[in-house]
């Protein structure tokens, strides 16, 4: 070891030896300290290498006799001959990295750091260099396993995010295939699902061309049906000799490696994804069997997902279907009753006119008993004529024909008309009635015989349904354009039940045929029907055993 060294290492370490150690020369211990460095140490003056320990030698591949002929600007790459000066001027003892080149012509990444020592009468530069190359690749490879990762994981979310929106069962399964390939950079991804007779077929695959595939779920040779069988991944990376896929689907694809990819669902097996490379690998490196791995377990959701959502498209649309139908069946029934009504007007007015005749005694005497008879025949032809017209007006409600005549009036002096009409019923069955009108009129722009239909259900239906002794309230306002009429009895009152359907045609609620109360059923689905023909509204609030309200609202004309 040349003395200029030694001299250094003296200046670096000032380390006296301990007592009671074996005595060594400075410098045969200064030797042996420099060698045993993991570090390359050399020296160099002006830049020339003047002194190197042995992990120098190793390091650079250089000789003692070969290294002292050399400047740093030999060891080190041209790009960083700039730098090397930058630091030896200013005496620098900062580390710094570069790239420098073995006698071999070997880029090598290092680390160096130096310092500045006295050499005789002059100084030095004592410089150390770590190999850090290998710390490099696996930085970089750690990097690229990372970027790998991130691109993989990017393309199952984003596959993942595509196919739930999607109720095209073909086009999820297309599109899982389509990312199979992304994800694996095959050739041709494949899957395979239970066609319900006991095989596996394709139902979906990207990339190559293909025959459908056709596999029986019990065949021992066959990798799929193993796959599907077991749930556990199969890869191969030759199939020259592989008997578990057809040699048809090989020689056509020009597949070399392939992976077979159980598609789980609640772990069961549903399916199998068969993803095939155009090259050989030599295996399935593990990131890649975990993100196939991830892959497949969304897909087994997307699968699922669209088969639901296309077989409620399919739902949906059957619905629609029985729902027009179901409306072209009323409507023909609506038509029909109408139709029908119309019919039985005619002889029904027939019957009318000549039981006048006869009531008129104009064609002879009756007896108390005739006269009897014909008063019984008189009731039910009006009833009959009334449930004709209600047929009609709710036919005409139905398909919009019902001829309005719009007219300006009071309704207060409507729902007076009402009430009037109705004292013999109310005085017949003793029941009260308070009436409540403003002192001012309500005007409104509507059709006075239809709304009259509406004011004569309401309180038809209140006496009807209220027992005798019982009260009927009746109450009309105007606030903020609306006018509201409000019939409320204390009658046999309605189940919660039963309110909901109230205002269907030949609805009966079950209070009422419970106690053989006659009736239709249409006063109040015409009643709605009007009101709502006005731009109005009607509800109805009721407790069984505790009478019902019924609230009209229309708009005014004010």
């Amino acid at each position: 070891m040349a003395p200029s060294l030694k001299n250094g290492l003296r200046h670096l370490l000032r380390r006296a030896a301990p007592g009671d150690a074996p005595r060594l020369s400075d410098d045969v211990r200064l030797a042996m300290i420099a060698d045993t460095l993991f570090d390359a140490v050399f020296v160099h003056v002006d830049g020339w290498i003047v002194e190197l320990n042995r992990p120098f030698e190793e390091m650079f591949g250089y000789r003692p006799e070969e290294a002292v002929r050399l400047t740093v600007f030999d060891i080190f790459a041209s790009e960083y001959h700039d730098l090397l000066v930058d630091k030896i001027q200013g005496e620098s003892t900062d580390r710094y990295e570069v790239v420098g080149v073995t006698a071999t012509g070997e880029g090598r990444h290092m680390e160096v750091c130096g310092r500045t020592i006295p050499y005789g009468e002059r100084t030095a530069r004592v410089v150390a260099v770590r190999d850090t190359t290998e710390r490099k690749l696996a930085e970089e490879q750690v990097g690229v396993l990372a970027f790998q990762y991130a691109a993989d994981l990017t393309t199952v979310s984003e596959v993942a995010r595509r196919l739930p929106r999607t109720a095209d069962a073909l086009g999820a399964r297309e599109a899982i295939c389509e990312g199979a390939l992304a994800v694996c950079d095959g050739m041709i991804a494949v899957l395979m699902e239970p066609d319900g007779t006991g095989h596996l077929v394709s139902t979906a695959v990207a990339g190559a061309d293909a025959a459908p595939m056709h596999v029986p779920i019990d065949a021992e040779g066959a990798a799929t049906a193993r796959v599907f069988l077991s749930g556990e991944p199969y890869f191969v990376a030759d199939l020259t000799g592989e008997q578990g896929l057809s040699r048809r689907v090989v020689d056509k694809t020009g597949a070399v490696s392939a992976l077979w990819q159980p598609v789980l669902q609640d772990g069961r097996t549903v399916g199998v994804l068969l993803v095939a490379w155009d090259r050989e690998l030599a295996h399935l490196s593990d990131r890649a069997a975990a993100v196939v791995g991830l892959f497949a377990a969304e897909a087994a959701v997307a699968i699922e997902r669209a088969d639901v959502l296309a077989r409620l498209d399919e739902l949906n649309g059957t619905l629609a279907r029985q729902v027009e139908a179901l409306r072209l069946s009323d409507q023909v029934k609506s038509d029909f009753v109408s139709s029908v009504s119309h019919e039985l007007r005619t002889p029904l007015a027939s019957i009318l006119g000549y039981l006048e005749i006869l009531t008129s005694e104009e064609v002879g005497e009756l007896t108390d008993l005739q006269s009897e008879f014909l008063d019984i025949i008189e009731t039910n032809s009006h009833r009959l004529l009334t449930l004709i017209d209600d047929l009609l007006t709710l036919a005409g409600l139905e398909n919009g024909k019902l001829a309005m005549r719009l007219e300006a009036f009071d309704l207060s002096e409507l729902v007076y008309g009402g009430i009037q009409a109705e004292r013999p019923a109310l005085a017949e069955r003793g029941l009260e009635i308070d009436l409540q009108l403003p002192a001012d009129p309500v005007q409104i722009n509507a059709d006075t015989h239809r709304l009259g239909q509406v004011v004569d259900n309401l309180l038809a239906n209140a006496i009807k349904f209220t027992p005798a002794g019982g009260r009927i309230s009746v109450r009309l306002t105007e606030a903020e354009g609306l006018a509201e009429l409000v019939v409320e009895d204390s009658g046999i009152g309605i189940s919660p039940d039963d309110v909901g359907n109230l205002f269907e045609r030949f609805f009966r609620a079950g209070s009422a045929t419970e106690q053989a109360i006659p009736g239709t059923g249409l006063g109040l689905a015409i009643s709605k029907g009007i009101v709502e023909a006005h731009g109005g509204a009607i509800a109805v609030t009721s407790e069984l055993g505790h009478g019902s309200t019924f609230t009209v609202l229309l708009p005014t004309s004010a």
